[in-house]
């Protein structure tokens, strides 16, 4: 938790100071949200929970940072299994018109 912390400092000072590093690349989108999905597993479980995800609308792929997108898909989901007392969390997402899409974490 603690090495969490610090990371999470760091990487607020570098976006602060302008030296916050994005690559952007083409990238399977529901690959990645399958990944954070396998990684917060073991969390939703302890708290019997339920994770569901509705990617029928979903890109295939998408141009975007996959470590900043995981990292800012992990602590929402994070986020919100920590505040959900009994039920299921929800990841979304959908295509959305001019070359957009959307995540949604409920």
């Amino acid at each position: 938790r603690l090495l969490h912390l610090i990371n999470d400092a760091l990487e607020l000072s570098r976006y602060e100071a302008g030296k916050m590093q994005i690559i952007p690349e083409v990238i399977d989108l529901r690959a990645l949200i399958d990944a954070v999905v396998d990684l917060m597993q073991p969390i939703i479980s302890d708290r019997a929970l339920e994770l569901i995800t509705d990617l029928k609308e979903a890109p295939k792929e998408v141009i975007t940072d996959p470590f900043r997108l995981q990292q800012v898909l992990t602590n929402l989901v994070s986020n919100a299994v920590r505040y959900t007392e009994s039920g299921s969390v929800t990841i979304a997402c959908r295509t959305l018109p001019g070359d957009r899409w959307l995540i949604s974490v409920t």
